[in-house]
């Protein structure tokens, strides 16, 4: 449900507020995917390239993050 919230917040623009449920997520569940995937997406689009890719390298393959990377 948090992720979900997050993923909202991150449609509606609202980075900050989407990232603050992609962590709450991860505090419950560390190894889940897809809030993984989805705050490396708000990072990708706040400008934090590095730690973008990080997080998509850790639940794909390094062409997986290469290409998110450049999706955002």
């Amino acid at each position: 449900v948090l992720n979900d919230l997050g993923y909202a917040h991150l449609e509606a623009g609202d980075l900050e507020e989407a990232e603050e449920q992609f962590r709450a997520a991860l505090s419950l569940n560390p190894n889940d995917k897809r809030a993984i995937n989805n705050l490396g997406l708000c990072a990708g689009f706040d400008g934090r390239l590095e730690e973008a890719y990080q997080l998509f390298r850790r639940v794909g393959s390094e062409a997986e993050a290469q290409a998110n990377v450049a999706y955002v």
